[in-house]
């Protein structure tokens, strides 16, 4: 029979595992956040008041706000410090930069008696260097945020009336829907047209942005794989600059300019531009970014047992993927086998596609039964090519996954026009977000958006220890939808095999069946070791040496009919080996 511990033993028998100011916040720490900058005012004692905060988002630009570019007594900043989280003390100056301010950009309609238009941009008198407390920040540059957890920071008052804090500070808020916004902050003076989209705000029981925090980020803090084998890295965007506040109570309410409503103007004064997944593998500032694990698992090589689909022999253009599950067929979703695929590539080995079978059950609108099977035209042996290359995934057959081990969901890492295999370290959907008869997961974890993709009709899989103690790879499901690589309640739905094992064994026996039975299978070149056999006793076999098949020649020593030999390999004959 096609089973899984057949499945083992055929493929897998010598194999070994093979194989990431504000309220109430707390002190950031040297070089956790490189991009803050201080903007200060000296006054003629020599002493400088630093009154607003700001990002680095070029080595010679500082986003801010307007409203910074005058204190209360009318007077311009004059100077920007980077790199320092403690205005208190001497200690770690020798990290920080003090940069003179060359110019004052505030956006050409912000008009000092309201809040619109809030955005103000700072060019520097010389560059600032890079380094491990001193690097710039991305922008945001999507109009929508998406993400459930924000980072504001500052020196700013830590309660109402008080003295500005001399450490920097951060706290996690969240954003909210610009209705909730209107309705707790109503028009005023300052906002007399209401919440406009070019603002958002943002908010948390105890904790918000207060007076002194003015021109500071909003941050969104995401992972980025800089490429295939890298170390991943936690990348900062800025999401919004801080304008307008309700004060510095418990549940008070931020209001912050939306920076992706002003690409436009900030890449027409810098003179840079700013892409959501370049930015983060910039020259200047990836060495300096901090180090993070990461849900994402990328692979130098594909697996052994992935195959591109392809529609063109010649063609490194792939419409999908899919899993070798044995050396002469590969399974994949029906979607992908609706597209008529013509040759796998395997490690760079194009083979032709002779048969696509689509699930006969399969819902095109529910995705219901997303399963095809794919035969090939040869088999693709161990034996006959560098066995590196060619290792088949073996179907789960049980209902339930091995408990505590994970699951890997298989990926795509996009870089330019270039394409690379990953997995995605998921967590297990068993909730109402899952329709019925799917196997679901997510990735909690937030990316850098665009940098990877669910691989269509790829296999949802991982190594499981066999009973021969060794570690084989098992594809649990078929990946069917999906989007993305991340992000909660991003679900990544797939098909469980289990469910459709009988068919996808009914549909392999058919074929193996059918081909071995014919007078031109029966060749010695085309049975190698662990291949598919008949036995003359009946059902299905594989080819062992006939030292792993001692109870067959110990039972027919005496009739040697029963043994069907696949071929000699020197003094030692492949036999027959039934799968009982």
């Amino acid at each position: 029979m096609f089973e899984s511990s057949d499945c083992v033993q055929r493929f897998h028998y010598n194999t070994s595992q093979p194989f990431t100011s504000v309220h109430n916040g707390d002190p950031v720490a040297p070089g956790e956040y490189k991009a803050f900058a201080s903007i200060g005012w000296t006054r003629s004692t020599g002493r400088v008041d630093y009154l607003c905060g700001g990002t680095l988002i070029t080595l010679s630009y500082v986003l801010t706000a307007a409203h910074c570019s005058v204190d209360s007594e009318n007077k311009r900043p004059d100077t920007v410090r980077l790199g320092d989280v403690d205005l208190s003390t001497n200690v770690g100056d020798q990290n920080a930069q003090q940069i003179p301010i060359k110019r004052f950009v505030r956006h050409p309609e912000y008009k000092a008696a309201r809040a619109y238009h809030d955005i103000a941009l700072i060019e520097l008198e010389r560059a600032a260097e890079p380094s491990d407390f001193v690097c710039r920040a991305c922008l945001w540059t999507l109009p929508d945020i998406g993400y459930d957890r924000l980072t504001v920071m500052g020196f700013g008052t830590t309660e109402f009336g008080s003295d500005l804090s001399k450490m920097l500070l951060k706290a996690d808020l969240m954003p909210l829907s610009k209705s909730d916004c209107q309705e707790r902050f109503p028009p005023n003076r300052k906002i007399s047209e209401g919440i406009l989209d070019s603002q958002f705000c943002a908010a948390d029981p105890t904790k918000d942005s207060c007076a002194g925090d003015s021109g500071g980020p909003l941050l969104v803090d995401l992972v980025d794989s800089g490429n295939i084998g890298a170390t991943y890295k936690k990348v900062s965007f800025v999401a919004g600059v801080v304008s307008l506040g309700t004060g510095c109570n418990d549940g008070s309410l931020g209001i912050y300019t939306r920076v992706s409503s002003y690409l436009n103007w900030i890449e027409s004064t810098t003179g840079a531009t700013f892409n959501i997944t370049e930015c983060p593998r910039n020259v200047e500032c990836r060495l300096h970014y901090p180090d993070v694990e990461s849900k994402i698992v990328s692979q130098n090589v594909d697996p052994k047992f992935r195959v591109k689909l392809l529609q063109q022999e010649q063609s490194e253009d792939s419409v999908c993927s899919g899993t070798l599950i044995d050396y002469r067929h590969v399974i994949t979703s029906a979607e992908c086998g609706m597209l008529q695929p013509k040759f796998i590539d395997l490690q760079g080995n194009v083979v032709a596609i002779t048969k696509v079978t689509i699930h006969n059950d399969f819902n095109a609108k529910t995705l219901e039964n997303n399963l095809a099977i794919l035969t090939l035209a040869q088999f693709l042996s161990r034996e006959a090519t560098d066995q590196a290359s060619y290792l088949p995934a073996c179907p789960w057959k049980k209902e339930t996954l091995p408990q505590g081990e994970d699951i890997y969901v298989s990926g795509l890492e996009q870089f330019g026009y270039r394409e690379d295999y990953l997995f995605i370290n998921a967590t297990l959907v068993n909730d109402n977000r899952c329709p019925k008869g799917s196997l679901c997961t997510e990735n909690p974890q937030d990316i850098v958006p665009g940098i990877c993709k669910l691989d269509q009709g790829g296999p949802v899989t991982n190594y499981v220890r066999s009973r021969f103690d060794k570690f084989v790879p098992s594809i649990y499901a078929v990946n069917s939808r999906g989007s993305g690589c991340s992000g909660k309640g991003n679900i990544f739905e797939a098909t469980p095999l289990a469910a459709h094992y009988k068919w996808i064994e009914s549909q392999i026996l058919s074929h193996v069946v059918d081909t071995l039975n014919s007078q031109q299978t029966w060749n010695q070149q085309e049975f190698y070791e662990n291949s598919t056999c008949l036995p003359p006793t009946g059902g299905l076999g594989r080819c062992v040496p006939d030292g792993r098949c001692r109870q067959l020649i110990i039972d027919n020593r005496h009739q040697l009919s029963n043994i069907k030999i696949c071929k000699f390999d020197g003094q030692t004959s492949v036999v027959c080996c039934p799968n009982s």
